[in-house]
């Protein structure tokens, strides 16, 4: 019982540290706390958001600039297709 009074005892004392010791609210008043918690949750998952794109992003590029400086062949096969074609057509046009 000792522990159960204590919490009680703590969830006193932060209760009256948020609500300033009131003991009556208006109605308006915790409309707009309510409000306001909302919009500060929103405003948090919002930059986690963008900050998790962000890291999308870093990855993604990261990985594309990987895949080309490790792949040499892809230089390379582009530049063997370019003259075959070129060949190709100087056999259609004679």
């Amino acid at each position: 019982m000792d522990i159960l009074k204590q919490e009680f005892l703590k969830k006193r004392q932060s209760l009256e540290q948020d609500v300033d010791g009131k003991k009556f609210f208006k109605h308006s008043e915790i409309e707009q706390k309510r409000l306001q918690r909302l919009n500060e949750e929103e405003k948090r998952e919002s930059e986690a958001k963008a900050l998790l794109k962000k890291q999308l992003e870093q990855d993604h590029q990261s990985k594309d600039t990987k895949s080309s400086s490790s792949d040499p062949n892809s230089n390379t096969d582009t530049s063997k297709s370019k003259p075959e074609s070129s060949s190709s057509k100087s056999l259609v046009e004679e």
